[in-house]
Formats: structure tokens, C-alpha cells, sequence
């Protein structure tokens, strides 16, 4: 602490004094420090991840558009943008890209609904189940998860995109004799 303090041109009683302050204050407006710092972590994880924040009913109303403006541009675009997400984990040293994805994406991207993803010898799957998200959303999220799994060398083999679900089964390749 005497380091940091010397850092910021502080005594170490004046820093340790702000740092009291700060506590207090967090605790009078009904915040935990220790929570305070968990959620400018998570902010700062999303944007080194390449995640915005936008407004939820804008958010849909741009995939509505952007669907029915160009189906199949829109499909091509969110399966691109699963690749490079899944490129942009590879590079970062993740033991799991697949499911640090997956851990990230839900703390994210707060519309979208848990994943329930499942990984035995070589075969991957991946279920998404929400009633709030319109088809054309569906097939889109189903293609950006799609992306991300070719990009980490899976080839889909089970594709059940519904209104509301998705279900994606993958095996790695060279599991299938490819």
C-alpha cells in the first residue's frame, strides 16, 4: 500500500484514508466495495471481449430489421462474428475457449439466456431454450453459435433451430472419419 500510495503522490495515512472513504460511501448508498469491483471487472472483461452495451429494445429491432432487410447477409454476418469471437479466445490463452465463450457470453450479454453446453469424447452440444426472442433472432443466435464452433474446428451434425430453441450438436473433426 505504501507503494501505490507513493505512486499516486499520497502519504500512506492520506491513502488509506480515501480508501476508508470510498468503503463508507459504498456501504451508504448500499453497495458491497467487493461487489463495486466485481462489476467494473465484468465491464472491463466485455469490452477487452469486444462486447457494447446497447438499449434491449433497439437491440431488437436492429436484428429485425437487419433480417428481414438481407436474410441471408444477416445469417452470413452473425455466423462471422461467432468466428471471430471464437478467433479473439483462442488468442488470449484460455484453457477452454469453447466454454469461457460460453461463461463470458452469459455474464455479457444479459438478453440472452443461459447456454447448456455439454462436451463427451469429441462430441459437443450446445442448447438454448428462451420464449422472449422472436424466430428470426433464433436463427441468428443458432448461426453465431454455429460460427463459433467451426472456428474451433467442430462440424455441426444436429441442427434444431426453433423459434425460441436452439439445439446444436457438433463433433470435432477427424471424430467422424473426415
Amino acid at each position: 500500500m505504501s507503494r501505490i500510495a507513493k505512486q499516486r503522490g499520497f502519504t500512506l495515512y492520506d491513502y488509506v484514508n480515501d480508501l476508508f472513504k470510498a468503503a463508507i460511501q459504498a456501504e451508504e448508498d448500499g453497495m458491497n466495495l467487493q461487489i463495486l469491483i466485481e462489476k467494473r471487472e465484468l465491464v472491463s472483461r466485455a469490452k477487452k471481449a469486444g462486447f457494447i452495451l446497447c438499449p434491449e429494445r433497439l437491440w431488437y429491432d436492429m436484428i429485425e430489421l437487419g433480417y428481414s432487410s438481407n436474410k441471408n447477409k444477416a445469417i452470413e454476418r452473425w455466423s462471422e462474428a461467432g468466428t471471430l469471437l471464437a478467433k479473439r479466445y483462442a488468442s488470449n490463452g484460455a484453457a477452454d475457449p469453447i466454454m469461457s465463450i460460453i461463461a463470458d457470453y452469459e455474464d455479457f450479454a444479459w438478453h440472452v439466456p443461459p447456454m447448456i453446453a455439454e462436451r463427451t469424447s469429441g462430441e459437443l452440444s450446445v442448447n438454448v431454450s428462451v420464449s422472449k426472442i422472436s424466430e428470426s433472432h433464433t436463427i441468428l443466435y443458432g448461426k453465431f453459435l454455429e460460427g463459433i464452433l467451426n472456428a474451433y474446428g467442430y462440424n455441426k451434425i444436429e441442427s434444431d433451430i426453433t423459434a425460441g430453441n436452439i439445439c446444436l450438436r457438433a463433433i470435432e473433426e477427424g471424430e467422424d472419419g473426415e
